[in-house]
């Protein structure tokens, strides 16, 4: 069996509480997080074909993971978009003369289940967990000025679904069934919301150092990846193959898809995730369905 996604926090008394306080605990962590934001930042700009293009980030939160300069000099507007208003409020603080770039869209829920999560019985009913899985497999688009010639997802795939472990409870039987949507409905999301011809980039964690102590230390993380998809040692539901094949069978509009790579990405001075990047095109001519 798989991993379960990290689980950081004790559940909170809402998703956005949870989210607020992890976002709160890492604010600081902006120097540890530069190799990981070097990665992140490089190949987003590496997707820009066009410096007047528009950027949209899906869980930006505090922004540690990216470089704003830098994509400020590679697109005309970089969207923001997070559940947690004030993170992305303590991101542009930290860069005023990014102003006329930067677009925020804060409160937005980009699981699609965040309050039926929260009106969860403990334990929850058979209905619930039904209504859960239809939903989360079936996310409406956000209200964004959408599309987007380049949109990332950076390291929240994760953070969604520890917000379902949190509120269901890990012995709910159904709970990787819920796990499993809530992978396909942010896959439909993300390639949603990217414009004709343009990219769609995935960056999510796949594993722990509390799980695998080599990770912190390791040299070739992209051959401890794989030795870890073969041991079955990864988060459940982030498995880098599977997200790709799920890609390949779901939305009509995608063209291509290859791997960027895999690194290590130190979160705290305790903790390292090992990250996985995946880059997939939007076919030209397509229209958002």
């Amino acid at each position: 069996m798989s991993r379960q996604p990290p689980k950081d926090l004790e559940s909170p008394l809402s998703v956005l509480a949870r989210q607020q306080t992890f976002n709160r605990r890492t604010r600081a962590n902006t120097n540890l997080f530069e190799p990981h934001r070097q990665r992140v930042t490089g190949a987003i700009v590496a997707a820009s074909r066009d410096p007047a293009g528009r950027l949209c980030v899906l869980g930006a939160g505090n922004a540690n993971d990216l470089d704003l300069p830098v994509l400020a000099r590679a697109f005309e507007q970089i969207h923001l978009v997070d559940l947690d208003p004030e993170a992305l409020q303590q991101a542009i603080e930290r860069h005023r003369e990014l102003d006329p770039v930067l677009r925020l869209h804060s409160g937005v829920d980009l699981s699609g289940i965040a309050t039926q999560l929260d009106d969860l019985d403990h334990p929850p009913r058979a209905d619930q967990l039904d209504e859960l899985i239809t939903a989360a497999g079936n996310v409406p688009a956000p209200e964004l000025p959408e599309p987007y010639d380049v949109v990332a997802s950076t390291c929240l795939l994760t953070q969604l679904m520890n917000t379902a472990v949190a509120a269901v409870g890990e012995p709910e039987r159904r709970l990787l069934e819920l796990l499993a949507a809530i992978q396909i409905g942010h896959l439909r999301l993300l390639s949603n919301i990217v414009a004709p011809g343009g990219t769609g980039l995935l960056f999510t964690d796949i594993a722990s150092s509390e799980e695998t102590p080599e990770i912190a230390t390791t040299s070739d993380p992209a051959h401890l990846a794989a030795e870890l998809t073969r041991r079955k040692k990864l988060f459940v539901g982030i498995d880098p193959q599977q997200i790709e094949d799920d890609l390949r069978r779901g939305p009509p509009r995608i063209e291509s898809l290859h791997r960027i790579g895999v690194w290590p990405w130190r979160i705290n001075e305790t903790r390292t995730f090992l990250v996985s990047g995946i880059s997939f095109s939007v076919v030209p001519g397509k229209n958002i369905e």
